[in-house]
């Protein structure tokens, strides 16, 4: 098993206070002002206690996971 990746704090993507942050493209946003739901090409995961960016995913599967 492969270790995730962490911040200083020692929190990883799991946990409570790491915040993912979805990235649209252009019709993305365009999409979600109408009220339609659009999957964002990328997330950021972000740790709420010391503003590090923890992990960067960009494949579909993962992000459907967690959007």
């Amino acid at each position: 098993m492969t270790k995730k990746p962490t911040c200083s704090c020692g929190y990883d993507r799991d946990h409570f206070m790491v915040t993912a942050e979805a990235d649209f493209s252009t019709w993305g946003w365009f999409w979600n002002l109408f009220g339609v739901t659009a999957h964002p090409y990328r997330l950021r995961f972000i740790c709420r206690q010391c503003s590090e960016v923890i992990e960067v995913i960009e494949d579909r599967e993962e992000i459907r996971k967690y959007h």
